[in-house]
């Protein structure tokens, strides 16, 4: 017996030696926990990792030189295009070593997921036990720290009423919320499919106080529309429901008991009037992520070439003065300018034909793969396919791995209807 080899009695699966699912652990600890941490604004662990896991990939035999071969090409190609509206050739350059590295990423996540899946939930495991351990960190400071702090910061919930939004060691209360979504889902797969367990009930219950903690309206909402999707497929499609009708019983009580509490005796509270103002389209942060971001998008977009985009890394510098006027911003102050919405940065990046190639993909892949065969791969499509609309941005690794997750034939409903991993 391989005395390197990673082995209990609770695990039916491939041995792996200690080594690999220490190096695995800890490079899933970072991407969750510290990708920006004390990092400058645009800068990821993720990014800087990129030659230790092309070693990786190498050690897995996987090859790159096509995928270097191919980026250069297109790289080539949309630069001569985008070059003849005019440039800047750094800017380009940076940007589209930062696509590079997120297509490497993706690529060594690819094959993390289809040789090393069976190591997926005990990591998830290590990472929802740490991440609780600092979330009752994060609640014990809340009556000490009232300003921003490591854990948490003050955000706008209406006109009148600030309140602190967990983000521990991310950038944002949102971007916390999105990376807890995949896992979310996971443990959801296996109380759709009536095997969650004790332990795994307690694990998903750490999820849901940290996402309620959050405050990520947005994130939350696409979750419910998610599972919402997922019911109504199942129910209409005949596929999924032998087990799940007192699921579908509490799961629509639950959303009508929340909506009757927002509209009723709740309506008064400071969240509820979050929800309110973003039904009614007066939520000035879902208007700019689904509103104003597609509207400075096309503003931007008129500048250049409609159909192919202004290019990589121009956006701070064709956008720079329309950002501003748009918001009313100082012109001199150095605030990053952004678009805070995937496909409305891929529509001023890359035009109507960057969308429509983007969308194109998704869709092919969705049917290509047979998404809607897995119950969890079908909610991770849902939810980074809305997500994209009204959040995200081109070099977010999240979306990457959700995709990756979504088109890879892993996890099948009998992953979760079977004791996968012993959690009793």
């Amino acid at each position: 017996m391989d005395n390197n080899a990673l082995t209990s009695d609770t695990f039916n699966f491939p041995k792996i030696k200690k080594r690999t699912f220490f190096n695995l652990t800890v490079f899933a600890f970072i991407y969750f926990f510290f990708n920006s941490f004390l990092l400058p604004s645009g800068l990821l662990y993720t990014i800087l990792l990129t030659p230790v896991m092309i070693v990786w990939l190498n050690s897995e035999k996987v090859s790159l030189v096509k995928v270097f071969g191919c980026f250069g090409i297109l790289f080539i190609l949309f630069y001569c295009i985008h070059n003849l509206s005019g440039v800047d050739s750094k800017a380009y350059l940076v940007s589209s070593t930062v696509y590079l590295t997120c297509v490497i990423f993706s690529i060594a996540f690819y094959v993390y997921i289809n040789k090393y899946n069976f190591t997926f939930e005990p990591i998830l495991v290590k990472l929802l036990k740490f991440n609780f351990f600092w979330v009752i960190i994060a609640l014990i400071s809340f009556p000490i720290w009232k300003q921003n702090n490591i854990f948490w910061y003050s955000n706008e919930i209406t006109e009148s009423l600030k309140f602190p939004r967990l983000k521990l060691f991310t950038t944002e209360s949102s971007e916390y919320s999105a990376l807890l979504a995949p896992i979310f889902f996971f443990y959801f797969a296996y109380f759709y499919h009536s095997n969650l367990g004790k332990k795994r009930f307690w694990l998903s219950v750490t999820i849901i106080i940290s996402l309620l903690c959050s405050l990520s309206f947005g994130v939350i909402g696409l979750i419910i529309i998610t599972i919402t999707l997922l019911l109504l497929y199942d129910n209409i499609g005949k596929k999924r429901i032998k087990n799940n009708s007192k699921l579908i019983v509490l799961y629509f009580s639950v959303v009508v008991f929340i909506l009757i509490f927002i509209l009723g005796p709740g309506s008064n509270t400071g969240i509820a009037q979050r929800v309110l103002a973003i039904f009614s389209g007066n939520d000035s942060s879902s208007n700019g992520r689904a509103v104003d971001s597609y509207t400075l998008a096309e503003i931007i977009l008129f500048k250049k070439n409609v159909w192919f985009g202004i290019g990589p890394g121009q956006l701070k510098i064709v956008g720079k003065d329309i950002i501003n006027d748009f918001y009313q911003y100082d012109n001199s102050d150095d605030k990053v300018v952004r678009l805070p919405c995937n496909m409305a940065e891929v529509l001023a990046t890359f035009g109507y034909l960057g969308v429509s190639l983007k969308l194109f993909i998704e869709i092919y892949l969705f049917f290509r793969t047979k998404v809607s065969s897995s119950s969890f791969r079908l909610c991770i499509f849902l939810f980074i396919f809305f997500f994209q609309f009204v959040g995200s941005n081109i070099v977010n690794t999240l979306e990457y791995v959700m995709w990756v997750m979504a088109f890879s034939k892993v996890f099948p409903d009998e992953y979760f209807k079977k004791i996968a991993y012993n959690n009793e």
